[in-house]
């Protein structure tokens, strides 16, 4: 049995966090394996895109930023 590497560094992947524009242009982007490390991210994330609560998710209508987590 083969093991490929990209499978190992892609297992415990669980928390996913995604910052792109309205177009779907991913500008950044965080893979953690602990939900601690993960909120940290986006409390980082929020102070340096001036992202504010919308409806459903965190976004910036003046510059168009939206932020999206897989939980």
């Amino acid at each position: 049995m083969i093991i490929k590497l990209k499978d190992l560094l892609n297992e415990g992947v669980d928390f996913k966090v995604t910052v792109e524009d309205r177009k779907g242009k991913e500008i950044q982007k965080g893979s953690f394996t602990f939900k601690d490390d993960a909120n940290k991210y986006i409390k980082d994330m929020i102070k340096k895109h001036k992202l504010k609560r919308e409806k459903g998710f965190w976004g910036n209508t003046k510059t168009g930023v939206e932020m999206s987590t897989n939980f």
